[in-house]
């Protein structure tokens, strides 16, 4: 094998077939072809431990370090000099002589069993047996293929010690284990005392902090009054701001918990704060608000911007002394019937809701301000134009296809803004709006202002940008401001009167000459220059 040696194996299926080795020198063994299936339960395997080769019976599963006497014979007569240098030989040039043996080996078992996987054995250091692997599907297996073949085993004085030496890892490992295990649940135990005294120690500096906050708060509510503790996000509502009263002896009258993340409000908060004024909630997490809060007879600021409220309490018109709302923000779809009853309220902002439609009491409010931007509406209720002193109303960024018909009614309405909807045309009445300053009807689909538009004396701001169907007037005067419009819807109004007064006079003549033709009248009495005194002109 050394110096170029090459081992070739030939097979055929005459019984004759030899194996031929060549050595660097020439030297041929032949062995024949029933001597080496004879051979064949001998086995040559590989130990890491040593980097030696061994031989195993695979009928018997006897193992030796030293070729068999029967195989030695016939390797040292055919050709001692090459048995001799396989002695010497070194562990590669052994596995390379083992690797082409087992490939014949394969080969002809192949042949015997009219098999045609081909499978792979190796060996598994952490249990010491082999296993087999199919070349072709990669598939591994325990079991030998086709019952052919036994498990093989290192040699007896090996395998002692390497079971030895398993055993001795595998008990190695388990303490390790074991004290490792240990360790991490004594160490688990440990950390768990120590997060708890920091727990302990946190929750009782935030308490501390807690104190303090709410402390300090009242402290100064007892100045005026008021409880401030806007956006120290706490969540809660103190039991001392209810106790407020009884401990300091002054009524609360302002309660302002801006950003306080409050997810509720507590039940009786109406019947224990019963001297509040002034309530603020917004910037908060609230999705509905108790009915108990309807019991603040005398509240007359509530503020609930920014949260997450859904529907209002349907008591809500019993805060008679309400003169400030605020509901922006929110999740609002209606109104209860009730709202109609807030007659105190001056201003009530409602945009950014979900709101669809309004009840008709919204009529009977007297408030100044009705904010209703950034909703969903469809249309106005009519009980809108009822309110007497609304002086600025909001309606823009809804989905409005009409405006009341007597929108007009509005005796107070300074500002109109309409906004971002889908309206189409305005009403007539818009033109007795006289004291209206500012109108706002960009971003809909209007085609032509009222016929009496020019009536709106004191306009003095008008948008009508993107309204693409605008025809009268064009955007060549609606770009030249409000004094141009309105002049322009001057004109157009004038010259409405004159062709109007064209048609009336044509009209007439055309029934005088009907009249004259029909022999109905005298014909002087339509002569211009004969004056006919006769009271009775027909016959």
């Amino acid at each position: 094998m050394r110096d170029g040696a090459m081992i070739k194996l030939a097979e055929s299926g005459d019984t004759n077939t030899k194996l031929h080795a060549h050595d660097g020198a020439g030297s041929i063994v032949m062995a024949s072809h029933e001597q080496i299936e004879e051979e064949m339960h001998w086995k040559i395997l590989y130990d890491p431990t040593s980097g030696r080769y061994y031989y195993e019976d695979e009928r018997t599963g006897e193992t030796t370090w030293d070729p068999p006497s029967h195989i030695a014979e016939v390797l040292n007569s055919s050709a001692p000099e090459m048995y001799t240098h396989a002695l010497k030989a070194s562990p590669e040039e052994h596995f390379a002589a083992y690797t082409i043996q087992g490939l014949y080996r394969a080969r002809l078992q192949r042949r015997k069993t009219g098999a045609h996987a081909m499978y792979e054995k190796h060996l598994d250091m952490s249990t010491g047996r082999y296993y087999f692997v199919a070349t072709g599907t990669g598939e591994s297996s325990w079991d030998t293929p086709h019952g052919e073949f036994k498990l093989t085993r290192p040699p007896a004085e090996r395998t002692a010690g390497f079971q030895l030496e398993k055993a001795l890892a595998v008990q190695q490992h388990k303490s390790l284990k074991e004290e490792r295990a240990l360790l991490i649940a004594i160490r688990q135990e440990d950390f768990e005392a120590e997060m708890a005294d920091k727990n302990e120690e946190i929750m009782a500096a935030e308490n501390a902090r807690l104190e303090g906050l709410w402390g300090d708060a009242l402290r100064l509510a007892s100045d005026n009054g008021e409880v401030n503790m806007s956006w120290q996000k706490l969540g809660h509502i103190d039991e001392k701001v209810f106790q407020f009263t009884q401990t300091d002896g002054a009524p609360l009258v302002g309660l302002r918990l801006v950003g306080h993340e409050l997810t509720s409000v507590p039940t009786d908060v109406g019947s224990r704060l019963t001297r509040l004024t002034s309530l603020s909630l917004a910037s908060n997490n609230l999705e509905e608000l108790p009915d108990n809060i309807c019991e603040l007879a005398q509240l007359q600021e509530l503020n609930l911007l920014r949260n997450k409220l859904t529907k209002l309490p349907t008591r809500i018109g019993d805060l008679q002394n309400l003169k400030i709302l605020h509901i922006a923000s929110n999740k609002l779809e209606t109104l209860p019937a009730s709202f109609g009853n807030l007659h105190q309220l001056t201003k009530v902002v409602l945009e950014a809701n979900k709101l669809r439609r309004l009840p008709e009491s919204i009529g009977r409010l007297n408030a100044k301000q009705l904010n209703l931007n950034g909703n969903e509406l469809l249309a106005l209720p009519h009980g809108i134009v009822k309110m007497p002193h609304l002086e600025r109303l909001c309606v823009s960024d809804n989905k409005l296809k009409y405006l009341p018909r007597d929108i007009g009614k509005c005796p107070s309405l300074t500002q109109l803004h309409c906004s971002a909807n889908d309206l189409m045309e305005l009403p007539d009445s818009l033109g007795r709006l006289k004291t209206l300053r500012e109108l706002w009807l960009d971003q809909n689909n209007l085609s032509a202002l009222p016929w009496n538009f020019f009536q709106l004396a004191n306009l003095q701001v008008l948008n009508m940008e993107s309204n693409p169907d605008m025809v009268h007037p064009t955007h060549k005067y609606l770009s030249q401001g409000v004094e141009t419009v309105l002049e322009w819807s001057l004109k157009r109004h004038k010259h409405a009167l004159h062709v109007r007064r064209q048609t009336i006079i044509v009209t007439l003549q055309n029934m005088f000459e009907q009249l004259k033709d029909q022999k109905l009248a005298p014909a002087g009495l339509f002569e211009p220059d004969i004056e006919y005194t006769d009271d009775k002109w027909y016959s």
